[in-house]
């Protein structure tokens, strides 16, 4: 790839940058993550979930159970939010994503009673200003979550039903389609240009967002995805795809993409052992193919509320080396929470459990690593923005390396996941790589220097 600056997009509303590939994205799942107000913990029965009623519970067997994880509230709120905002600017967070934190009946909130109205169980809109106040007083950006494809049951334009035949993909039984054909979370028509314009009316309502990641967007009529994207420019679009989606640029669709691709290539290559040829020809798919700008917008991350943690499927151990993979290569990182301390789950229900505040609790080793290799990136733009090219890759040490260069310096990376020694050359240096380690050396061209970063 050729290294060309890459274009800002900047919150009209703001006027904060995001700025491809120099962010840090970290995911808040905002019900699990500080309860600051117990005042607006929900009360029991307050309404029901599928005919359950709610609860409010410190007892994480129910907060993480595969069902009752949905209807059981930890408490966590906006205030809760405001108050970490050092622990995650000290950890070198750019950009706060929470999922929704619309007025919901779910503990994921996926599924809006209310565009215009922040869930009273998270706090209020003066308290959500205050929170985007106070990122922005840290120059932090702000991403908010949009689910434009479906809403609750109960949101008043399903629950009239002259309004649901206006607002809703009807099926010829009379009732609405609904997401993935489950039942529930009936599915909005944008293709309906009065739905799309109150769509577009719900993104308007909330200018404090520096960038909407637009939840199971591959759902959504194309066309309407166009005219959300021109509707809100210049503030960037993030589309959830689980797939190979470089469609998105090619029609000036979206900005960028959750990289579920990076996510499956390198779980695929530690937890399956895939070869390092396949992993970094997997990793080359997309880095060829997606333009710069949108690569460097797209999130990349091991892990997330949809999914099991990358270090309870692979370990510790792959952990800290994944991440080294997640820090260095192509596109945005993102950490969802917890990652950085070493929380477990090895389902989404116990990958959604309250972040863990106890100090005592936390893998100091994984957040230590975390921070540095954050700072790293921070410190050293060739690893933002650099271009990528592949080196060596040797199947029997499962050892790879690859290098990003800009007109300023090189770094290479290189990594052993084996269990013998993995040796290569580069111009001009043998590099011998132990079994488990990595290994990051930055020359910086104008400053005849090189930084040994990593040798674990």
């Amino acid at each position: 790839m050729n290294s060309k600056p890459q274009s800002s997009l900047t919150n009209r509303a703001s006027g904060r940058v995001f700025r491809p590939g120099r962010e840090l994205v970290y995911q808040i799942f905002p019900d699990r993550w500080k309860n600051a107000r117990p005042d607006r913990n929900p009360a029991d029965g307050s309404w029901n979930w599928k005919k359950e009623p709610v609860r409010f519970t410190t007892d994480h067997s129910l907060l993480t159970g595969q069902r009752t994880d949905q209807y059981h509230f930890f408490g966590g709120d906006l205030e809760g939010v405001r108050e970490s905002l050092p622990y995650l600017q000290d950890l070198g967070v750019t950009a706060v994503y929470m999922t929704p934190i619309f007025q919901a009946r779910s503990t994921h909130r996926y599924d809006a009673v209310d565009y215009m109205t922040i869930d009273p169980a998270l706090g209020t809109r003066e308290d959500f200003e205050a929170l985007a106040g106070d990122l922005r007083k840290r120059k932090m950006k702000l991403v908010l979550d949009g689910v434009l494809n479906h809403t609750s049951e109960e949101h008043p334009w399903h629950t009239d039903p002259d309004m649901r035949k206006e607002h809703y993909i009807m099926k010829a039984d009379g009732q609405p389609m609904s997401w993935l054909n489950h039942g529930s979370l009936p599915k909005l028509d944008p293709q309906n240009p009065q739905v799309a314009k109150k769509l577009l009316e719900v993104l308007d309502a909330w200018p404090e967002a520096d960038l909407w990641r637009l939840d199971a967007a591959h759902l959504l009529p194309q066309e309407f995805l166009r005219q959300l994207r021109s509707h809100v420019a210049p503030r960037p679009i993030l589309i959830e795809d689980w797939s190979y989606c470089p469609h998105y640029f090619r029609k000036n669709i979206a900005d960028a993409v959750t990289n579920f691709l990076f996510r499956d290539a390198v779980r695929t290559f530690f937890i399956q052992d895939a070869s390092p040829e396949t992993l970094l020809e997997r990793l080359e798919i997309w880095i060829r193919t997606y333009p710069r700008r949108n690569l460097g917008l797209s999130w990349n991350f091991l892990d997330n509320h949809d999914t099991e943690r990358f270090i309870s499927l692979a370990g510790r151990d792959s952990l800290m080396r994944a991440l080294v993979l997640l820090f260095t290569l192509p596109g945005t990182p993102m950490l969802y929470h917890g990652c950085e301390v070493g929380m477990k789950g090895k389902t989404t229900g116990e990958s959604r459990a309250p972040m863990e505040w106890d100090e005592s609790k936390w893998d100091r080793g994984i957040f230590d690593h975390v921070k540095s290799l954050a700072k790293l990136r921070r410190e050293h733009p060739v690893l933002a923005t650099g271009g990528f090219t592949p080196l060596f890759a040797d199947n029997r040490s499962r050892a790879f390396a690859f290098e990003r260069t800009d007109r300023a310096s090189r770094a290479v990376i290189a990594l052993n996941d084996g269990y013998l020694p993995g040796c290569f050359h580069d111009q001009g240096t043998d590099w011998t790589l132990d079994p488990g380690s990595w290994r990051i050396e930055i020359t910086e061209k104008h400053h005849p220097v090189t930084v040994l970063v990593f040798s674990a």
